[in-house]
């Protein structure tokens, strides 16, 4: 018990939603000038990649080494990510079009959607061993201000959840 919990919190440090060590994969590959819309009028959305955040940086302490080696580890960890998930993608739409045909059995429904949820568990295994790997660059003391960021993190989100 003590290590699914042990587990469960990593992993909630590691998937912030919308905070800080959340990584949208797709926005994060491409260069961050082709990230904006391309007009000078718009704001320009922010780096998902946390390890290139000046205020991340100076608040966590993250050398220029850190930083070089959770970029090493998110531009190895990517091509797999990106086959990974446009392999779910794929799946999700074709078990759309199994769903919409009337000679679909509930037997073939569900050898697909096994096949699906099989794609979408290895996206995110991925995903979270990148993290892990990321995480793991950190010093003690790091990683110690890293969830001090996620626990005000949560706060923030619950309540721009609770305001909508």
């Amino acid at each position: 018990m003590r290590s699914v919990k042990a587990a469960s919190a990593l992993l909630g440090l590691l998937f912030v939603a919308g905070g800080v060590l959340a990584i949208d994969v797709a926005r994060a590959s491409q260069p961050p000038s082709s990230q904006s819309s391309g007009r000078s009028d718009s704001k320009q959305k922010p780096d998902p990649r946390w390890w290139h955040d000046e205020d991340m940086k100076r608040r966590l302490g993250l050398t220029t080494e850190q930083v070089a080696q959770v970029e090493k580890i998110f531009q190895s960890s990517l091509p797999n990510i990106q086959a990974l998930r446009e392999e779910f993608a794929r799946l999700e739409k074709q078990i759309a079009g199994t769903i919409g045909d009337p000679k679909t059995t509930e037997t073939l429904l569900s050898t697909e959607l096994d096949l699906v949820e099989a794609a979408r568990s290895r996206a995110a295994k991925a995903r979270t061993i990148m993290l892990f790997r990321m995480r793991r660059v950190l010093t003690p003391e790091q990683r110690v201000k890293l969830e001090e960021i996620h626990k005000h993190s949560d706060r923030d989100n619950s309540q721009r959840r609770r305001d909508r």
